[in-house]
């Protein structure tokens, strides 16, 4: 079978370990993995590697995010999101459009963000779900993260809900960005809806849903598998000669003259300056057009391989 990617729009109700299952059983192959888990009363979309395109993922996993979720306000759940149980309630007026989108405005940029208690991120070696289940008292750090973009989409007064749509990096929570709206506001915030519309250049408009991968032949599928660098377009790319794809794939750090030289470094746009959140990745092709892989160029503009996949091309 072709290696690559698929995009699947996930149903309510359903993990993404299950999506996983009904893909792996219908194409007959084992080695299937998933980009960013969905929790199951999420939508929307989850791109599936096919074969050894699952060393891809990190990259996929990295590149900016979008969602529409609907957020409760007047209500906290021990998770953060309608489906916990309801710790606090809150009487309170729904505010104004104008005071919502003064509020969204201080989450655009980078900014600080707690991650929930119910989350799978470790502290100690411990999934911080642990410890809440098992009533664990444990400080949790906030760290940096960034969102590009955040827009009010539609308001429900006489439901407390507002919609919202939500670019953002990797480590993000959207249940915590509900809770701390919902702070903003003068009042309590919960999450009440989650779809995911696009990672990088991945929309839900790409995708297929899980009845008709179940209606398809198999070699039908394979005609939507998409090829690893295909989703990888969001990265600059820059091109080798025969003697530098060798060194870069040997990890040899290039000079800025063996890369390309002023003209090329200049045509690279490398749009978020924030190494801790985004490291200043590249896109490798030997000058025929073969992909390399990954580089990374550093302060003294020297390229050199971060994952070579000239495998998996």
């Amino acid at each position: 079978m072709r290696e690559g990617i698929i995009i699947i729009d996930k149903p309510k109700d359903m993990t993404s370990f299950d999506v996983i299952a009904i893909l792996r059983k219908k194409l007959g192959i084992k080695r299937i993995g998933h980009l960013g888990t969905l929790d199951p009363m999420a939508t929307g979309l989850l791109a599936v590697a096919i074969g050894s395109s699952g060393r891809i993922m990190e990259y996929l996993d990295g590149d900016v995010k979008t969602y529409v979720a609907g957020i409760r306000l007047g209500i906290k759940t021990d998770t953060d999101d309608i489906w916990g149980e309801v710790i606090e309630s809150r009487e309170c007026r729904f505010p104004e459009v104008s005071l919502i989108e003064k509020a969204l405005d201080a989450f655009r940029g980078v900014i600080e963000q707690t991650p929930p208690i119910y989350s799978a991120l470790k502290v100690s070696g411990k999934k911080l779900y642990e410890y809440a289940r098992a009533g664990e008292d444990v400080e949790i750090k906030s760290r940096k993260i960034y969102i590009p973009e955040i827009e009010l989409l539609e308001v429900r007064p006489e439901e407390m809900e507002l919609l919202i749509k939500v670019s953002c990096s990797k480590g993000t929570y959207i249940r915590s960005l509900a809770r701390d709206l919902g702070d903003a506001l003068g009042t309590l915030g919960t999450m009440s809806s989650l779809v995911r519309t696009k990672v990088g250049i991945m929309g839900l408009d790409d995708a297929m849903s899980l009845e008709e991968v179940k209606s398809m032949e198999v070699p039908e599928i394979e005609k939507r598998i998409i090829p690893c660098d295909g989703l990888l377009m969001d990265f600059p790319e820059t091109r080798l000669g025969d003697w530098e794809s060798k060194l870069f794939c040997n990890g040899v750090k290039l000079r800025l003259d063996q890369w390309g030289g002023d003209d090329d470094r200049k045509s690279l746009d490398f749009p978020l300056e924030l190494p801790d959140i985004y490291p200043r990745l590249v896109r490798v092709y030997e000058m025929e057009g073969d992909f390399l892989g990954m580089g990374t160029v550093d302060e003294n503009e020297e390229l050199k391989a971060h994952k070579v996949l000239a495998d998996i091309r």
